[in-house]
């Protein structure tokens, strides 16, 4: 699964203090406990029975990794609404065939945690369109918590 690129880039992640998790077809990780479990190292990883990707965990506990999650056109378009590039200058995650269906992903300073207060972690949602006639509904989701991860590499079940 793992090119040398994709596990030089891994390897960075691990070393900077993120948690890299095996995950199955469906996104799921592929560790009963992966909340509260110790990241796997890439070779760790590459020998994982039933891998299909790569996840993150996101939140305070692990590199202070933030997601912002833009599902559909509608939810691109509320970004620039309010002034926001939905393609900054940051790690961007797309999909393969769908260019309004990625994540941003952002590393938050000390600085930048400490402004969240005592209990840091959060998840949010905001409904940009509703699922009519068998279409997805469209959204804007904000995870960073311990109880979310993101898949960063391999298959995702809708490309």
């Amino acid at each position: 699964m793992a090119s040398e690129t994709l596990s030089h880039y891994l390897e960075h992640l691990a070393l900077q203090g993120c948690c890299l998790l095996p995950c199955g077809s469906n996104k799921n990780p592929l560790i009963k406990s992966w909340p509260s479990a110790i990241g796997l190292s890439v070779h760790e990883l590459r020998e994982f029975p039933g891998l299909k990707a790569i996840g993150l965990r996101l939140g305070p506990s692990d590199a202070r990794m933030f997601c912002i999650d833009l599902d559909g056109k509608s939810a691109i378009e509320k970004l620039q609404e309010h002034g926001l590039n939905p393609d900054p200058d940051t790690w961007i995650i797309a999909r393969t065939g769908n260019p309004h269906r990625k994540k941003l992903v952002y590393q938050l300073s000390s600085s930048q945690l400490n402004d969240l207060g005592s209990q840091p972690s959060f998840q949010g949602k905001i409904h940009t369109k509703d699922a009519i006639d068998g279409a997805k509904g469209e959204a804007i989701e904000l995870f960073f918590s311990r109880n979310r991860q993101i898949v960063i590499a391999g298959q995702h079940p809708e490309g």
